[in-house]
């Protein structure tokens, strides 16, 4: 049985599913650099659409590499406090891929 490493992309992310919080998403943004990440695409949970907050708990967005292969999912939303907001912001960089 082979041991796989983790990556620093695979550690963040595992962070920002414990916690989204604006630290999680800056080391997710740092691990993004240089990773070979070119690509995101988001997944709605409610069919594209978000009528709540509650939705974009459930939606998340895929990343890709630049061979469009997946290399792994993470929330779309952060965490301040008890205030919740969407975290698009930090994926600057990256182009969306609708395919």
């Amino acid at each position: 049985m082979a041991v796989v490493k983790k990556t620093k992309v695979d550690a963040a992310s595992e962070a920002l599913w414990e916690s989204p919080s604006e630290a999680n998403w800056k080391a997710m943004q740092k691990a993004l650099k240089g990773s070979g990440i070119e690509y995101y695409k988001i997944v709605f949970a409610n069919e594209g659409k978000l009528s709540k907050m509650q939705d974009l708990t459930k939606s998340f967005a895929e990343l890709y590499d630049g061979r469009y292969k997946l290399v792994t999912k993470i929330p779309i939303f952060m965490r301040a406090g008890k205030k919740m907001r969407g975290a698009t912001i930090y994926l600057v960089g990256l182009q969306v891929y609708n395919r």
